[in-house]
C-alpha cells in the first residue's frame, strides 16, 4: 500500500521534548489532507472599541490574544515495516505528557522559534494491524511561538543599561531575576526608568542568591528555600516592548535579568 502523506507545516521533521523525529523515524503528515494555513495555527484575538459619552464615533482601544494557540497536528510514519514495540514507543514519546513540552517545527522561517504544548486527543489509524498514523490536537501554553535562546543581562554596577524587548506580546514581559547579595542585611533595587518604577527586596544575607520566578512571580532563597516574598514591596521588575532603560543600585555582587520574547505565528 502506498501512503500518500502531504505536509500540514512547510517542513516535514520535527523535535518534540528534546527528540527528533527523524530519530524515531515519523514525519509530520496528513493522510490525503491540504496544507496548513496561517490562521490555522493563530490563537484568538480580540479587539477592544470604545466611545466617549455621547459620542457617535467609536475609537480602537487596542487589542490583545486571548486564546492560546490549539491546531490539529497530524504525525506518520515515513515506513510500514514498524514493529508493535517501535510503535508503542512512539506513542510514550508523543501522548503520555501531563506538561507543556518544548516543540520545534524545522522549517526555515520557524527556525530559532519553539512552541510549548501538548499533544492530546490522539486518532489512530492502521495498515495491516500496525498503527500507521495519528491525528491530534496541538494544545499550546500561549498565544503565541517563543525564541528558543532567551535575552540574559547581567549586571554588576549602578550604571543605567538598555534592555531590548523585541517581544510580540501585548502587555508586560516578566523577566525571571537572580540578585546576589554583597553585604548582610543588604537591600537591593532594581528601577526601570522607562516606566518609572521599582522592585525592592531588603534583608539579605552576605552572599545570599534569592530568584523570581516570572512565571509564579515566587521569591525564593536558593540556600535556603525560603520565600523571601515578605522582604520585598512585591512591584516585581517587568519590561515594555522595545527599549527599557534598568538601573540596580545597594548591596549586590550580580543581578541577572532573563526573558523569552514571543513572536505572533499566522496572519
Amino acid at each position: 500500500m502506498v501512503v500518500r502523506i502531504l505536509s500540514k507545516w512547510k517542513g516535514i521533521n520535527f523535535i518534540y521534548n528534546g527528540i527528533s523525529s527523524q530519530d524515531m523515524e515519523v514525519v509530520l503528515a496528513k493522510l490525503n489532507g491540504d496544507y496548513i494555513t496561517e490562521s490555522d495555527i493563530l490563537g484568538t484575538y480580540e479587539s477592544y472599541i470604545d466611545k466617549t459619552y455621547r459620542a457617535d464615533v467609536f475609537n480602537s482601544m487596542g487589542g490583545t490574544y486571548t486564546n492560546p494557540i490549539r491546531t490539529e497536528f497530524c504525525i506518520g510514519v515515513n515506513s510500514l515495516d514498524k514493529t508493535k514495540e517501535e510503535i508503542a514507543q512512539i506513542n510514550d514519546w508523543l501522548f503520555n505528557r501531563d506538561n507543556f513540552l518544548p516543540l520545534e517545527i524545522l522549517q526555515d522561517d520557524m527556525e530559532g522559534y519553539v512552541f510549548y504544548c501538548k499533544l492530546i486527543n490522539p486518532r489512530h489509524s492502521y495498515v495491516g494491524g500496525i498503527n500507521v498514523s495519528w491525528v491530534c490536537e496541538m494544545e499550546c501554553n500561549s498565544p503565541y511561538a517563543w525564541k528558543k535562546n532567551g535575552k540574559l543581562y547581567t549586571i554588576t554596577n549602578t550604571s543605567p543599561i538598555s534592555i531590548q524587548n523585541q517581544s510580540m506580546k501585548s502587555g508586560y514581559t516578566y523577566p525571571n531575576v537572580e540578585i546576589k547579595s554583597s553585604s548582610n542585611n543588604g537591600t537591593v533595587r532594581i528601577t526601570n526608568n522607562t516606566l518609572g518604577e521599582y522592585f525592592e527586596i531588603e534583608h539579605l544575607s552576605m552572599n545570599e542568591v534569592v530568584n523570581i520566578n516570572k512565571v509564579h512571580l515566587i521569591t525564593t532563597s536558593l540556600g535556603s528555600g525560603i520565600n523571601k516574598v515578605k522582604d520585598t514591596n512585591m512591584k516585581f521588575p517587568r519590561l515594555i516592548r522595545g527599549d527599557n532603560s534598568i538601573t540596580v543600585t545597594g548591596n549586590f555582587s550580580y543581578v541577572k535579568l532573563g526573558f523569552d520574547e514571543a513572536i505572533k505565528v499566522g496572519g
